[in-house]
C-alpha cells in the first residue's frame, strides 16, 4: 500500500468517524430537544399560573372593597329608613291634619263670622246632617 492510498484510507475513516459522531450528536440532541421544550413548557405554564393567581387575588380585592362599599351604602339607607318611619306618622298627622283645615275652610257648613273662628251652621228646624 502506498502511502497516498493509506492516507487516503485515514481520512475516509475520520469522515466516517465524524459523520457517526455528527450523527450521533445530532441523535442527542432530538433526544433531550422534547425534554428541554418540556421544561420551558413547564416553566411558562408556571408563570402563566402565577399570572392568574395574581389576577385572581387582585379580583377578590376589589370584589371585596366593592362588597364593603354596597354594604355600607344599604346600612345608609336603612338608617335613613328608620329615621324616615320613625318620623312618618308625625308628618302624615300634620297633612292630615292641614287638609282637614282646608277643607273645613272651604266647606259651606261651616262660615268664618270674621272672629277668626270656625262656626258651626244653625242648627234649628230640620237637622242640617240629614236630608
Amino acid at each position: 500500500m502506498s502511502c497516498s492510498s493509506l492516507l487516503i484510507a485515514l481520512q475516509v475513516g475520520i469522515l466516517l468517524r465524524l459523520t457517526l459522531f455528527t450523527h450521533l450528536i445530532s441523535g442527542i440532541g432530538k433526544f433531550f430537544e422534547p425534554i428541554a421544550k418540556q421544561k420551558s413548557y413547564k416553566a411558562d405554564l408556571t408563570e402563566s399560573l402565577e399570572d392568574v393567581r395574581k389576577h385572581i387575588s387582585r379580583i377578590k380585592e376589589v370584589a371585596q372593597q366593592c362588597l364593603a362599599a354596597r354594604s355600607a351604602n344599604i346600612d345608609k339607607n336603612v338608617i335613613e329608613l328608620v329615621e324616615r318611619v320613625d318620623t312618618l306618622p308625625q308628618e302624615i298627622g300634620e297633612q292630615v291634619a292641614q287638609k282637614l283645615y282646608r277643607l273645613l275652610q272651604s266647606s259651606p257648613l261651616f262660615q268664618n263670622k270674621g272672629h277668626g273662628k270656625l262656626s258651626l251652621p244653625n242648627r234649628r228646624g230640620r237637622s242640617w246632617w240629614r236630608r
